[in-house]
C-alpha cells in the first residue's frame, strides 16, 4: 500500500483546512464562504506554479544564455549529423575542458 501523498490526498487536507478556517473565521465573527476560500487557494497555487513554471524555463543569467546557446549548437550539429568537438561558431567556447569533451562523441 503506498502512503505517500498523492492528488486526492493533498485536495482532501486543502478542502479540509479551508474548511476549518471557515469555521474558525465564523467563530471570530467574520463570514467567510469554505468553497470561496478553496477556489482562493487554488487560484493563488496556480499563479504560483504558473511563476515558478516559467521562471525555470528561461534563461535569466547571461552564464544561462550562453549555456543555451551551446546547447543550440550542439542540437543543431546533431541534427546534420556532423560530429561537435569545438564552441559556438564566431564565439567563445563554452566548456572545452578534457572532462567536458567526450571522447566517444569527437573523430
Amino acid at each position: 500500500m503506498n502512503n505517500g501523498w498523492n492528488t486526492e490526498r493533498v485536495i482532501a487536507v486543502t478542502r479540509i483546512a479551508c474548511t476549518m478556517a471557515a469555521a474558525l473565521a465564523a467563530g471570530f465573527g467574520l463570514a467567510l464562504d469554505a468553497d470561496a476560500l478553496y477556489t482562493g487557494c487554488a487560484a493563488l497555487l496556480a499563479t504560483v506554479c504558473y511563476v515558478w513554471s516559467w521562471w525555470s524555463n528561461n534563461n535569466m543569467t547571461k552564464a544561462a544564455q550562453e549555456a543555451q546557446r551551446y546547447l543550440d549548437s550542439i542540437k543543431a550539429s546533431e541534427h546534420m549529423g556532423e560530429e561537435y568537438c569545438t564552441g559556438v561558431e564566431n564565439e567563445e567556447p563554452f566548456d572545452q575542458t578534457p572532462e567536458a569533451i567526450d571522447d566517444d562523441d569527437c573523430a
